[in-house]
């Protein structure tokens, strides 16, 4: 846990981190509450926190508090990006893996068909032709 928040506050107050540029570069800040270890501890073992979880920001261009941080497994972590394409049809919004799990089509096929093709839905998710 302690690692967590070091690492947080790194890559949001230290310019020399190799991350700073992504959060502390670019305006994202750690509350004045979690500056102290011990509030931050509190908070995490009252929501959750377990060694298998990681830190999430809600809404990854906000703030480290209490209001936009979550734990979540490492894999649901990696869709919240801001490089994370987000595709929306027939009323369901997805990113291109899910919809690649939910229409069981390969998802390099999707991924290519998207940024080299440019095609979006419906023809995006057409069944691929044998």
């Amino acid at each position: 846990m302690h690692k967590t928040w070091n690492g947080m506050i790194q890559r949001t107050t230290n310019p020399k981190n190799k991350s700073f540029n992504r959060y502390g570069g670019r305006g994202i800040k750690v509350c004045d509450e979690w500056l102290k270890y011990t509030n931050f501890k509190d908070w995490a073992i009252s929501h959750g926190y377990d060694d298998s979880l990681t830190i999430e920001r809600i809404d990854v261009n906000g703030m480290y508090c209490p209001d936009n941080c979550t734990w979540i497994p490492v894999k649901e972590q990696a869709i919240n990006r801001r490089s994370t394409v987000w595709i929306e049809w027939n009323g369901e919004r997805k990113n291109i893996k899910q919809w690649s799990d939910a229409l069981g089509i390969n998802y390099g096929t999707l991924h290519s068909r998207y940024y080299r093709s440019g095609m979006r839905p419906p023809e995006l998710f057409e069944p691929v032709k044998k």
